[in-house]
């Protein structure tokens, strides 16, 4: 193998996104990332990886990729859009006490208003599916009042409902409930 081995591999699986066959570009990426991993190219290659298991569908692969970057570069914080994607992959794969460290490192960054929306209604889902309902329900209420036009309100509503049941709050279950269906009459119920 040549030194421009790596760089060769980048370069391929670049050109099979380019002309949209992710299966190849999953089988030169991963050769890159697993027969040079020390090499410059092969932390690139990893998210390269992901994206091509996302490509395909597949969200074990992009997963296994993303925690497997963290595990190698564990001194490189991944990417602002990079780890909301890490989080939001281990939150609807359950995975909810492995995001919660990862959306809290997020939250001490600077981050853009859409950016800091999307991770706390992330970090109130992964505490919910963790069963950790106080948490999650003081994330929920507080991303309520701090996001009064965000798109996710009626998810972060329902969130509320369900984490306020679990606590035996029904009172406020009932409220939050009532609270989604009037957001649902005033857009039409789209």
């Amino acid at each position: 193998t040549s030194e421009r081995t790596p760089e060769a591999l980048a370069l391929l699986g670049q050109g099979y996104r380019r002309i949209a066959d992710p299966t190849r570009e999953c089988e030169v990426l991963e050769r890159l990332v697993t027969e040079f991993p020390k090499n410059p190219w092969s932390a690139d290659g990893l998210l390269s990886l992901a994206a091509a298991y996302s490509a395909r569908s597949d969200r074990a692969g992009v997963l296994k990729t993303l925690l497997r970057y963290q595990s190698r570069y564990p001194d490189t914080p991944l990417h602002t859009d990079y780890a909301l994607w890490l989080a939001e992959e281990l939150v609807e794969s359950g995975s909810g006490e492995a995001a919660v460290g990862t959306l809290e490192d997020l939250l001490s960054r600077e981050l853009k208003p859409s950016e800091k929306e999307k991770c706390r209604f992330l970090l109130a889902t992964a505490y919910e599916i963790s069963n950790q309902c106080e948490k999650a329900l003081e994330i929920h209420e507080s991303f309520l009042a701090d996001f009064p036009e965000s798109s996710r309100r009626l998810d972060c509503l329902l969130g509320a409902a369900a984490c306020s049941k679990r606590i035996g709050n029904k009172e406020m279950a009932t409220q939050r409930v009532e609270e989604g269906l009037d957001l649902l009459a005033k857009s039409g119920g789209s």
